[in-house]
C-alpha cells in the first residue's frame, strides 16, 4: 500500500498508552513541505522502504513521546529522512530502534 500524505496542519495523539500504526506499504507517513504535523504518544512500526521507512518528512514534523520501530522483515533502513529542508523536533521520550 501507499503512504498516506498528509496535507494540512495536523497532530496525531493516541488515545490509549499502546496505540500503535504499523506500516504494510513501503512507508507510514508523507509530509510536503511546509506542512506542520506532530504525532504525539505512540508508537510506529515502519513500512518495507530502506530509506524513510516510517516518515518521509519534506515539512515541519514534531514528535511527542514517539518510538518507532523497523519493520522486522527489513534490515539497515533508515526509519525517518528529513529532505527539502525537512525540520524535525524531538520532544520528551522517544526512540528510533533500527
Amino acid at each position: 500500500s501507499s503512504p498516506i500524505t498528509i496535507s494540512k496542519n495536523l497532530v496525531i495523539l493516541a488515545q490509549g498508552a499502546n496505540t500503535t500504526i504499523t506500516g504494510t506499504g513501503t512507508r507510514l507517513f508523507e509530509i510536503p513541505v511546509t506542512i506542520p504535523v506532530e504525532f504525539n504518544s505512540l508508537n510506529m512500526i515502519a513500512g518495507t522502504s530502506m530509506t524513510a521507512g516510517a516518515l518521509n518528512n519534506k515539512g515541519m514534523l514534531k514528535l511527542k513521546n514517539v518510538n518507532i520501530d523497523k519493520n522486522v522483515g527489513v534490515n539497515g533502513a533508515t526509519l525517518v529522512e528529513n529532505t527539502n529542508g525537512g525540520q524535525l523536533t524531538v520532544i520528551g521520550s522517544c526512540s528510533i530502534n533500527q
